[in-house]
C-alpha cells in the first residue's frame, strides 16, 4: 500500500494524517513478517525504513559511509543504519570522524568515542584532523560555513578512496525546521526555505530527515545507546543556536504548537514545486544555449529578456550552477542584479562570489569562471561624457547619450499638470527651475562625487548612495548626472537632490525622463 494511490489535494489533513498511520503500519507488518523482534517496534526505525524507500536512498549492496561525531543525532543513526541493514539491502557500513579542533579536550574525546563506537560495532573507522578556525580564515567564510565544507570535502574523499556509495548524515527533522526558519528570517527564496533536500547529488542522504529530536532521544534512552553532549550547542553567539533555543519555543508556546512541522511541511511543498520548476528551466536553457564548456555557458539575450523576472532569476541560478557546480553564496541580489542589468540591452559584467563572472552583450549573457580566458570581450568598462544643455534657457528638448545608450528627455511644465503617477517613476524627476541655473550640464559620475538625497540633510558620496540603494555596478558605470553651478541635482534613474525640489511655492518645473534607445535605431 502505498500513498501515491490517493490524491492528496482532495483529501482533508485528517485524512492524511490517517493514511500516513496506515503506510506506516502497513510498513511495521512487513519489518514484523520478515524479522519479527521487539527492538523493531520502535517508531523510529518505521520512520527510517518509510524514509529511505520513500526517497530510494540506498540501493541494494550500497556501500554507506556514515557521518558521525558522537552526538544524539548520529548515534542513532549508525545504530538505526546497523539494525536495518539486512532489511535496506545494505553492502557495508563505516564511520567517518573529523575533528574541527574548535572545542579542544571536548573534541578529543568525541573522537575517542566515535573511534571506541566503530571499533565496538566492528565497523570501517576513518578520521581526521581539519583545523577549521585556519580553514575559516584561510577561504573568507565564517566558522559554520568554513566547518560545513571541511566536513563534507572529507567526507566526498574518504568515501571516494573507500569505494562508499552513498553519504549518510544525521541531519533530522528540527534541523530542518530551524534552517527553513533561519532562511525566511534572511529572506531567503524558494531555494532556500525548500531546506535540506533528503538526497543530495544522489550520493548525500538523510534517513533522520522526517524523524523528531524527540523520536531519536527516545531510541536512544529506550535501548540504553550512550552518546555525548556537544556543549558549543548552548553557545548563544550562533544564529541557529538562538532559533533552535529561544526562537522556536516561542513561537510553539505562543503561536504554534506545531510550528515544526509547519515548517517541514513548508519546505516539503517548495521543494516539490522548485523540482518542477527547475526541470521546466533547464529545458529552457538549452534551447538558450549558444555555446557550453566546462567553465562557460552562453544564452541567448533576447531569449533570455523575452522570458518573465521568475524565470529570468532560475534562468541564471541554473547557469551558474552549470559553470560553478552549485549555487551557494548566490543571492537574490545577485541573480536580480543580472536580470536588471540585461534588461537594458547593453554591455555589462558583473563579478559575483567564489569567481563567477557575468558578462552581458544585447545578443548573449556569458556566465563563465573569472579566470577564462575568453570572458572580459563583450564588457565595457565606465564610459565617460559630458553635455551642456539650456545655453539660452530652459525649454523643450531630446538629448541621445550615445556612449550609452541613454536619452534624456526635458520638457517644461507647472506643478498642476503633473500626473500624481509620475512622481512615483523613478525613471521621471521634476526640478524647480527656480532653484537651477542654466546652463546645466549632463555628465558621467566621477570619482568622489558628492549629492544631497532627497530627504536628507547632509552630503552624500554617490558610490555609498549606490551601494545602500543596491543598484548594480552595470548601472552605476552608465548613470548619467545632471549638474547645475556645480551642484549635481538629479542622478538619473534613482534621486534628484534636496536642493532641487519642488516646494509649494514653486511656479515652475522641469520634468526630466531617461530611457533606453531601442536596440535597433542605435547609431
Amino acid at each position: 500500500m502505498g500513498r501515491c494511490c490517493y490524491s492528496q489535494r482532495k483529501l482533508p489533513l485528517q485524512a492524511l494524517f490517517s493514511i500516513e498511520k496506515m503506510w506506516l503500519s502497513c510498513e511495521h507488518n512487513k519489518i514484523m513478517e520478515k524479522n519479527g523482534s521487539l527492538y523493531d517496534l520502535h517508531p523510529l526505525l518505521l520512520q527510517v525504513v518509510h524514509t529511505v524507500k520513500r526517497h530510494k536512498m540506498i540501493g541494494p549492496g550500497d556501500a554507506v559511509l556514515i557521518g558521525a561525531s558522537g552526538g544524539a543525532d548520529s548515534t542513532a543513526l549508525v545504530h538505526c543504519l546497523i539494525d536495518l541493514e539486512e532489511r535496506l539491502g545494505i553492502g557495508r557500513i563505516g564511520l567517518a570522524h573529523l575533528n574541527h579542533c574548535l572545542r579542544g579536550e571536548e573534541a578529543d574525546r568525541d573522537h575517542a568515542f566515535v573511534a571506541e563506537m566503530a571499533d565496538s560495532l566492528g565497523l570501517p573507522f576513518y578520521d581526521k584532523k581539519v583545523d577549521v578556525g585556519k580553514f575559516a580564515k584561510k577561504t573568507g567564510n565564517c566558522i559554520e560555513d568554513a566547518a560545513r565544507v571541511a566536513r563534507y570535502r572529507f567526507l566526498g574523499e574518504t568515501a571516494d578512496n573507500n569505494g562508499y556509495d552513498k553519504i549518510a548524515t544525521a541531519h533530522h527533522a528540527g534541523d530542518n525546521a530551524e534552517l527553513v526558519l533561519m532562511n525566511l528570517i534572511r529572506g531567503a527564496g524558494p531555494e532556500g526555505l525548500a531546506g535540506i533536500p533528503p538526497v543530495r547529488d544522489g550520493r548525500i542522504i538523510r534517513p533522520l530527515i522526517h524523524s523528531s529530536k524527540g523520536e531519536i532521544l527516545d531510541f536512544l534512552h529506550t535501548h540504553s545507546i550512550p552518546f555525548m553532549e556537544d556543549s558549543s550547542n548552548t553557545d548563544q553567539t550562533f544564529l541557529r543556536n538562538r532559533v533552535r533555543n529561544h526562537l522556536i519555543p516561542v513561537l510553539r508556546e505562543q503561536y504554534n504548537p506545531g510550528i515544526e512541522n509547519g515548517l517541514n511541511r513548508l519546505s516539503e511543498i517548495l521543494r516539490e514545486e522548485a523540482a518542477w520548476l527547475n526541470s521546466t528551466v533547464d529545458l529552457l536553457v538549452q534551447d538558450a544555449t549558444i555555446e557550453s564548456g566546462n567553465e562557460l555557458i552562453s544564452i541567448s539575450a533576447p531569449f533570455f529578456r523575452s522570458q518573465l523576472a521568475a524565470v529570468q532569476r532560475r534562468i541564471v541560478r541554473a547557469a551558474i550552477e552549470r559553470v560553478k557546480g552549485d549555487t551557494r553564496k548566490i543571492t537574490f541580489q545577485h541573480t536580480d542584479d543580472v536580470c536588471r542589468c540585461a534588461a537594458t540591452g547593453r554591455n555589462f559584467s558583473l563579478d559575483l562570489p567564489d569567481g563567477i563572472r557575468i558578462d552581458g552583450s544585447p545578443d548573449k549573457l556569458v556566465v563563465s569562471r573569472n579566470s577564462f580566458p575568453g570572458n572580459r570581450n563583450v564588457a565595457k568598462d565606465t564610459v565617460h561624457f559630458q553635455y551642456t544643455l539650456f545655453a539660452d534657457g530652459f525649454q523643450d528638448t531630446t538629448l541621445t547619450i550615445k556612449e550609452t545608450g541613454w536619452q534624456v528627455a526635458f520638457r517644461v511644465v507647472t506643478p498642476g499638470e503633473i500626473p500624481p503617477e509620475k512622481f512615483y517613476d523613478s525613471r521621471i524627476a521634476f526640478l524647480d527651475t527656480d532653484r537651477l541655473n542654466a546652463p546645466l550640464t549632463l555628465r558621467s559620475i566621477r570619482p568622489g562625487d558628492r549629492f544631497t538625497p532627497l530627504g536628507m540633510a547632509g552630503s552624500q558620496k554617490i558610490s555609498d548612495f549606490f551601494i545602500n540603494a543596491k543598484v548594480p555596478s552595470c548601472d552605476r558605470k552608465s548613470c548619467p548626472v545632471l549638474v547645475s553651478d556645480g551642484r549635481i541635482v538629479w542622478v538619473a534613474g534613482h534621486r534628484i537632490s534636496e536642493h532641487a525640489k519642488l516646494t509649494p511655492g514653486t511656479s515652475r518645473a522641469l520634468e526630466v525622463s531617461i530611457t533606453a534607445v531601442p536596440d535597433d535605431t542605435r547609431q
